[in-house]
């Protein structure tokens, strides 16, 4: 017959055992997401989407907080993105430095749309056209598929440049 406390000391060597498993899974995960990142050079197709794509994000909260503070969305164009980023490192110490670059170090592109009480705001991306247009609020991310592609040609072209481990 096994006493009350053999079956509570088994008990927690299985959940212990359970988190050791949990732990080494997210691990292993971890170790793959961050071996795969590495792979993408900093100046690939697929790396310059991600940190536009990041980028415009921060914009749109930014432009948010200036309507949230003020009303009305700022005015369109650079200075309009300058004005958001003003007044969201009020907030927050977010964008100090105003409105960043997109991955091809072009400007954003930035105007309200009165007439849907809405902004529209995107990056033309490498492609300069709509269709590589990179836009903040599409939900399905239409530019990723012509990225992706773009992502293939350039790891198939001899590099002039040894890849870098960030």
């Amino acid at each position: 017959m096994t006493s009350n406390s053999d079956s509570r000391g088994s008990g927690c060597v299985f959940v212990a055992a359970a988190i050791v498993l949990v732990g080494v899974a997210a691990l292993s995960v971890l170790t793959v997401y961050v071996a795969y990142a590495r792979r993408i050079p900093a100046d690939s197709p697929l790396a310059r989407m991600y940190r536009t794509e990041a980028d415009l994000a921060a914009l749109a909260k930014a432009v948010d907080a200036y309507r949230a503070a003020y009303g009305a969305y700022p005015d369109a164009g650079q200075e309009g993105l300058r004005k958001a980023c003003a007044a969201l490192s009020e907030i927050a110490n977010y964008l100090p430095d105003g409105p960043p670059l997109d991955g091809w170090n072009r400007p954003f592109h930035y105007a309200p749309v009165a007439e849907q009480d809405a902004y529209r705001l995107h990056s033309a991306g490498a492609l300069d056209s709509e269709s590589g247009f990179i836009v903040h609020g599409d939900p399905e991310k239409s530019w990723r598929p012509h990225y992706r592609a773009l992502q293939r040609e350039y790891m198939k072209a001899p590099s002039q440049k040894p890849l870098r481990l960030r």
